[in-house]
């Protein structure tokens, strides 16, 4: 039981509830009618923490009152309440993500169509990754968002140590954080594990969430570059327009997504 409350947690942590809330809602689901004070008192929270807490919830409809008295009871009415919360909040993930596959799906032909080539870098061949992650340092962003897969082939990331403990220097120096997605933990605890002193987050991606590109989006720019082809090819943008969607998509799944 103690590992499924844990879980019902990281659920409720996930889908914006605060810590205050979760505490609350368990406390009054298993000590059952009760008011304010006494969930607090079971909690060891302090009387306005709870009160504002219990406000909240109400208007969430997770939590009914038997009046409205500064000593009214609080009550679980109905809890599958919670769960059409949840449910509701996972359709419009569904959807979001939706319209991100076909943003994906549709962005080289974007590219060929519709962007000023002044404003678009293209390099191929077997440099042509190291060349984004190289670029990326030279504009000195405040905060890097990455899109990474662990299934990328040697021949399009640098697999050489030195050069990304000398990557990682450089971008500390400068002040850079670096948010990163990526699909699956692997075994290296040094570049994909969240660390303080590499100013740096790790976060693993939705499992119905395929990666089959690796993005880096920073300042006005959007780098993205194939993970398995025997072609290799990187294409950095230099728009704020679209700089500004791939942000908003790239921060709807970081909220989503479990940090390691």
């Amino acid at each position: 039981m103690e590992e499924t409350i844990i879980q019902i947690r990281e659920i409720l942590s996930r889908n914006n509830f605060t810590e205050n809330e979760i505490n609350f809602y368990l406390a009054l689901l298993k000590q059952g009618p009760s008011n304010a004070t006494e969930i607090a008192n079971t909690i060891q929270m302090d009387k306005s923490s709870a009160y504002k807490a219990a406000k909240q919830l109400q208007e969430k409809g997770l939590v009914a009152t038997n009046g409205e008295n500064y000593d009214k009871k609080l009550f679980i009415e109905d809890i599958s309440v919670l769960k059409d919360i949840i449910t509701k909040k996972k359709v419009e993930a569904d959807i979001e993500l939706k319209k991100l596959d076909i943003f994906l799906s549709e962005l080289p032909e974007f590219m060929r169509t519709s962007i000023n080539r002044s404003h678009v870098k293209v390099y191929q061949g077997e440099n042509a990754v190291k060349r984004i992650y190289d670029e990326r340092l030279l504009s000195h962003p405040p905060l890097i968002r990455e899109v990474m897969s662990n299934a990328a082939t040697g021949d399009l990331i640098p697999q050489d140590d030195e050069y990304w403990n000398e990557h990682i220097k450089q971008r500390i120096e400068q002040g850079t954080y670096l948010h990163m997605l990526i699909d699956e933990a692997d075994s290296d605890m040094t570049f994909h594990r969240t660390s303080k002193e590499q100013y740096k987050e790790v976060r693993i991606l939705p499992e119905d969430f395929p990666v089959t590109s690796g993005v880096n989006i920073y300042n006005d720019f959007v780098a993205i570059h194939n993970t398995q082809s025997m072609h290799i090819i990187a294409v950095i943008i230099d728009d704020p327009t679209i700089t500004e969607l791939m942000k908003n998509f790239f921060d709807f799944v970081w909220r989503r997504s479990k940090i390691i």
